[in-house]
């Protein structure tokens, strides 16, 4: 486009205006040839203007956008190398939390308190977990979920222990005396003014 209009519709004006303003075929007056020559000089301002234009866009360089990678992430080496990285994602699993408290310190909530007041008390305890360890007093099996373990009492609070079927679990407990002493971890299910009852439990 740039081409033809540089070739041949400038030549084109300058003919034009060299005939219409100095040899004058057609007979204009001054006047006449003065305001053609305008129009004749305009119209090759536009075509050298549009010509100038038309040159710019093709001289400018293509641009292309980047997207990023898709897929594993890249890494820069030392070397200037780019090296694929894969993102790792791991699950951690929650932490345990343990009481720092025991279960005497538990019941002395229902002191001198309604029991809706001390369950309100009881409610930042439930779900976290704490560490056992006193006397057997009974063993008893729980058809189809595990077992139930009480531990003597006194001393005070009663205490209630319930693991799932493992086997190892049952294994050990089925052959522990009344007397015997173990330690377990287990997550505090409920608590009253005289028991605590701790599930999820664990041998240690």
């Amino acid at each position: 486009m740039s081409i033809f209009l540089e070739k041949f519709a400038l030549a084109l004006c300058v003919a034009v205006a060299f005939a219409v303003i100095f040899t004058n075929p057609f007979g204009f007056d001054r006047t006449q040839r003065i305001c053609l020559g305008i129009v004749v000089v305009s119209l090759a301002y536009f075509f050298a203007h549009t010509i100038k234009l038309l040159q710019r866009k093709e001289s400018a360089p293509a641009t292309t956008a980047l997207s990023p990678p898709s897929g594993p992430t890249t890494a820069v080496t030392a070397a200037g190398a780019i090296s694929p990285k894969p993102i790792l994602t791991t699950s951690q699993p929650n932490p345990r939390e343990f009481v720092s408290v025991g279960p005497a310190d538990l019941t002395a909530l229902f002191k001198g308190t309604t029991d809706i007041q001390a369950q309100t008390l009881i409610a930042p305890f439930k779900g976290k977990w704490m560490r056992i360890s006193r006397e057997v007093y009974d063993v008893k099996p729980v058809p189809g979920d595990g077992v139930a373990v009480y531990f003597e009492s006194p001393p005070l609070p009663r205490m209630s222990l319930f693991f799932t079927n493992d086997p190892r679990t049952i294994e050990r407990l089925g052959i522990a005396k009344r007397g015997d002493r173990i330690t377990a971890v287990g997550r505090i299910k409920a608590v009253s003014a005289e028991a605590v009852h701790l599930e999820d439990c664990e041998l240690e």
